[in-house]
C-alpha cells in the first residue's frame, strides 16, 4: 500500500517497503526561490551555456570561483582578482573573435564598465552581457547584449 499526497511543489509517495519515501518535483526547472545564491549561479551559467552553444559561440570556458583569487599585474598597480579583471566571468569564440562574457541573474551587467573596457582595448574583441532571468510563473529567459567597438564608437546590440 502506498501512499501518495502532493502539494503546489511536491509530489510525495510513501510505500511500505522498506520504509521508502520518494519526493519528485512537479517542475521541469528549479523554481528561482528554492534555490540558494550558488544554486542559482550554477544554474543560470547552464542557461547561458546552453543559449551560448545554440547562437552559434564556441570553445566556451568560465572562470571558476574559488576561494582564492588570482593576482594580476598591472603598470598602475598590482591586485587580486575573483574574476577575469574584476569583470568578466569567462571568454568564448563568436564569428572567429574573442568574446569575454559576463553572466548575470535577474539584472543587466554594468553597462558603463563594459563599455569604458570595450574603449580602452583592442578592436576585434566583443563584449557579453547576459542576463538569465528566472520567475516561478514563467521559468528561465536568457537574453544578451553585445558590445563591440568601431571607429565611430562602441555599438550595443541585442543577441536573439
Amino acid at each position: 500500500m502506498s501512499v501518495q499526497r502532493q502539494d503546489s511543489l511536491w509530489q510525495f509517495e510513501e510505500t511500505e517497503q522498506e520504509n521508502e519515501c520518494k519526493f519528485n518535483f512537479l517542475y521541469s526547472f528549479p523554481p528561482f526561490f528554492l534555490l540558494n545564491t550558488r544554486q542559482r549561479m550554477r544554474y543560470s551559467n547552464k542557461k547561458a551555456r546552453e543559449w551560448m552553444l545554440k547562437n552559434g559561440m564556441d570553445d566556451i570556458w568560465f572562470k571558476a570561483h574559488g576561494k582564492r583569487h588570482d593576482l594580476v599585474y598591472s603598470r598602475t598597480g598590482n591586485y587580486r582578482c575573483l574574476d577575469l579583471w574584476n569583470l568578466f566571468d569567462g571568454i568564448c569564440i563568436f564569428d572567429g573573435r574573442p568574446v569575454f562574457f559576463q553572466v548575470k541573474t535577474n539584472a543587466w551587467a554594468n553597462s558603463i564598465r563594459l563599455i569604458q573596457w570595450v574603449k580602452t582595448h583592442m578592436m576585434g574583441v566583443y563584449v557579453l552581457s547576459i542576463n538569465v532571468k528566472g520567475s516561478e510563473r514563467h521559468g528561465w529567459k536568457v537574453m544578451g547584449r553585445i558590445y563591440e567597438r568601431s571607429y565611430e564608437g562602441v555599438f550595443e546590440r541585442g543577441v536573439k
